[in-house]
């Protein structure tokens, strides 16, 4: 349970820099907060997701969306 708590921490950390900088953060196609992604992403038993970076033309990421896998 800890290090799933230390995933979640850092995980949220990280996407709320990206939130900070005006980057959509996604689960399933729904937009969401940085904090939802990463309990998501840290917790869920039976699934598991992976990123997807959406780009702008200049190379900036717009986007990073958190889809579900079958792995």
């Amino acid at each position: 349970m800890k290090s799933r708590y230390r995933t979640f921490v850092a995980l949220k950390k990280e996407l709320k820099s990206y939130e900070k900088r005006g980057t959509k953060i996604t689960v399933s196609g729904e937009d969401v907060p940085a904090e939802f992604a990463a309990l998501v992403c840290a917790f869920c038993e039976k699934k598991r997701y992976m990123r997807d970076y959406i780009f702008d033309d200049n190379g900036k990421v717009v986007e990073i969306g958190f889809n579900k896998t079958n792995y």
